[in-house]
């Protein structure tokens, strides 16, 4: 469940965004601007067709009164505002009136002539930035007053729903609240850009597609604002042709959809897979952005506006509702994307209903879309670098264990090493002592029936040396491969001398030239002696083993055969197997040494199989490839 954030959570950002939005409900309060409160008019026209003759002379219509300094949104057609001024003794001759947003394609204003009709003064962004009369990222207009009643027409026109609003300003005012206004943008600028050069440094370090997506994302998501603002346009004025920051930022906005989405399933893990939800957000996204990039291109910018930006807070609502669950059971992980995305969502929802014109400005509500998403990308960028810290805490902690392990291994090979090499010692002590004292003719019968039993349990304990202490067995077939050519007939000849001195039926080795087998000359020595140790226990002592070498293939065969009772069917899918052992054996025994062969020969690239013979008895072929496969295992 929820809890209480502890002091500097990123959660109290929701706290202070919730504390701000009475804001939201009142005019942002400016010193120095002037009032146009009850002196503006309005009058609309749908098919954008009437000029200022028509529109000065009443041909157009009447114009009725606009409570406030704001008007409805602006839809497609034109939009006319008529406000009188009169300058007297206490206020100046000249006022600036600053026309927002900067977003605006046609504004047009209309200033009396001393000798009858008006004067057309053009800014915006549908004409070029050289014809505005002041370089400023939103247009602006010097208003000169003549004594007496100076009456200006305004016209407005946008093709994206928007709420302008006019602020009259006195030159020094405006100067100080444009100085002003430039520092907090500054400031909000450089820690976006701060953001976006981390997460780029840091894609660029990990490579990983969460970080590559963010960057992305967030670096979108600053274009977006500052051409909403019109500070890249007042920074490159000489770039921006009529119309394009208008169609670059509606580019951006629908592009930013699938990336958004690709970004959320990967950080908040929704499952994408065929058929799932995640899935039908990413292929929305695609396809709302490709139906948006459409739109701008056969220039219905604000059609595509009009759609892109209620599609991305749908897009948010819906996975946030997917990632809901997790959060609800403890995963701080999507918590804090519910928080981010939360702001953001907020923010953006608070933006539409401004540019709809439901509700009036503010300083919330006019800089809801740009608080939203710096808070995101704070948040995000906290809990991107935490999940990052973690991992790396994780990572070094299973480090340390695994370091850890591998010593306590490396004691556990060394103290079996010893005790092996310490116990078989008195092992081969005893069996050669208990093997001359049988031999003995004066030894009577009971006395030989006793030295008969020390071999069998000095050879038992033998063999269980071989499956559990032998530091070979435990540790050389998972070491990595030392595979360089080796003869395998010297291999052979080494792992008979192995077995030299100890009981069992005599080993024939039938040989020719064959080409050297790229190897690991320890492991195959192992596996040799192993075939041939198990072939031993199963043949009778009278009857030779086997050990033959030719070339099968592409590559060797090393054979085994026995003359014993052969492997049961039923064991036959399951001899190779750990622990398992044939059903027909009585020799002691743990299941390991066939495994560990075919481990060996696994991880050579190669095979063992094992047949039963016509006339009795098995054989075991372990056939290695002549070509290097690289480690196999």
């Amino acid at each position: 469940m929820w809890s209480t954030p502890p002091p500097f959570s990123p959660y109290w950002l929701l706290w202070l965004w919730v504390a701000t939005l009475p804001l939201a409900a009142s005019p942002l309060p400016v010193p120095g601007k002037l009032d146009l409160a009850g002196q503006l008019e309005v009058l609309l026209d749908p098919e954008a067709r009437w000029d200022i003759a028509e529109v000065a002379d009443g041909r157009a219509g009447v114009f009725a009164p606009l409570a406030g300094e704001a008007l409805g949104g602006i839809t497609p057609g034109a939009v006319w505002l008529r406000f009188s001024l009169e300058p007297s003794a206490s206020s100046p001759p000249e006022a600036w009136l600053e026309v927002a947003p900067a977003t605006l394609e046609d504004v047009r204003l209309y200033t009396p002539l001393a000798a009858g009709g008006f004067r057309e003064r053009r800014s915006g962004q549908a004409w070029p930035w050289g014809e505005r009369e002041v370089d400023y990222r939103q247009p602006l207009f010097r208003l000169a007053l003549a004594p007496g009643p100076n009456t200006f027409y305004l016209r407005l026109q946008s093709r994206a729903p928007l709420q302008p609003e006019l602020t009259l300003w006195p030159p020094l005012a405006f100067t100080e609240a444009a100085m002003a206004e430039a520092r907090v943008w500054g400031l909000y600028f450089g820690i976006y850009a701060l953001v976006v050069l981390f997460h780029s440094l840091f894609w660029m370090w990990t490579q990983e597609r969460l970080q590559y997506l963010y960057s992305l994302y967030v670096s979108m998501n600053l274009l977006v604002i500052l051409l909403a603002s019109g500070w890249l346009q007042q920074a490159q004025p000489g770039f921006w042709i009529p119309g394009l920051a208008n169609a670059t930022m509606g580019a951006l906005t629908c592009l930013s959809l699938p990336v958004m989405q690709g970004f959320i399933l990967v950080y908040a893990a929704i499952p994408a897979g065929p058929g799932s939800p995640g899935r039908a957000l990413v292929g929305a996204a695609n396809l709302l952005a490709a139906l948006g990039l459409a739109l701008v291109l056969t220039g219905h910018y604000g059609l595509a506006m009009s759609l892109a930006q209620p599609a991305s807070l749908v897009f948010i609502l819906v996975s946030m509702a997917l990632a809901a669950p997790a959060a609800w059971r403890g995963n701080e992980r999507t918590r804090l994307f519910l928080l981010a995305f939360g702001l953001y969502g907020l923010g953006l929802a608070v933006s539409l209903a401004r540019h709809q014109g439901w509700i009036g400005p503010g300083l919330v509500t006019d800089n809801s879309y740009a608080i939203g998403a710096l808070t995101q990308a704070l948040v995000m960028s906290l809990a991107i670098f935490a999940d990052h810290k973690r991992l790396r805490r994780e990572k070094a902690e299973a480090e340390t264990r695994a370091a850890a392990e591998r010593r306590l291994r490396e004691e556990q090979e060394d103290f079996l090493a010893l005790v092996s090499h310490e116990v078989r010692t008195p092992l081969s002590i005893i069996d050669a002592a208990a093997h001359n004292l049988v031999l003995d003719p004066a030894l009577h019968a009971k006395a030989r029936a006793r030295g008969e039993k020390i071999r069998r349990a000095s050879r038992r304990l033998a063999r269980l040396m071989d499956d559990y202490l032998s530091a070979e067995r435990l540790a050389s077939a998972d070491q990595p491969l030392h595979r360089v050519p080796h003869d395998l007939e010297r291999i052979c000849r080494a792992a008979l001398d192995d077995l030299e001195g100890t009981p069992g039926p005599e080993i024939l080795l039938e040989t020719r030239p064959l080409p050297p087998c790229p190897c690991d000359a320890d492991l195959i020595r192992l596996a040799i002696r192993n075939l041939l140790q198990n072939a031993r226990r199963h043949a009778p002592p009278a009857s030779p083993i086997q050990l033959r070498l030719e070339e099968a293939g592409r590559g060797i065969a090393i054979q085994v055969q026995d003359a014993g009772a052969g492997v049961p069917a039923a064991d036959l899918p399951v001899i190779f197997k750990r622990f398992r052992r044939g059903h027909n054996t009585a020799e002691p025994g743990a299941g390991l040494g066939l495994y560990l062969v075919d481990k060996v020969a696994r991880r050579h690239g190669g095979s063992v199989g094992v047949v039963n013979l016509a006339g009795g008895g098995c054989e075991f072929s372990l056939w290695l490839p002549l070509a290097d496969p690289g480690d196999a295992d």
